[in-house]
């Protein structure tokens, strides 16, 4: 494999991971490993630093939790035989293969997710203009 193909198939799997503010455009953004399971992951931008967050639907979301749970029940037992054969070395590569199988998911779920601001946007009004008086009385 050549260098230039190696990189291009390296900025396609970092494109996966990360994304794009969507209030000034800074890209190679992600969020952390550590809050990758949760819901609504936040992070701050480093282009105009304001916080965003992911934002899944609650069908995708729903989903990912149903595949941590069979991956979880995987491990399971394989976990189980290892404490009491006391194989540490075993049981901590099902543990990391077990949290690789939920991370990796968890990150690109997030990074192609729909991104938006934690807070409403302090400058945009939400409130309708007041209607004009009319000058004649019916």
């Amino acid at each position: 494999m050549t260098v230039e193909r190696a990189e291009r198939h390296k900025g396609c799997l970092m494109r996966l991971f990360t994304f794009a503010c969507p209030m000034c455009a800074a890209d190679r953004q992600r969020f952390s490993v550590l809050s990758a399971l949760a819901r609504r992951p936040k992070k701050l931008c480093r282009g105009c630093g304001i916080v965003l967050r992911s934002h899944p639907s609650i069908g995708v979301y729903l989903l990912f939790l149903l595949y941590t749970q069979f991956i979880g029940l995987i491990a399971g037992l394989p976990l189980i035989w290892a404490y009491m054969e006391q194989q540490w070395m075993a049981m901590a590569a099902l543990w990391v293969t077990a949290l690789l199988l939920c991370h990796v998911p968890a990150m690109a779920m997030h990074a192609r997710g729909t991104i938006c601001r934690d807070k409403v946007d302090p400058d945009r009004s939400y409130v309708r203009a007041k209607k004009q008086a009319s000058t004649h009385d019916p």
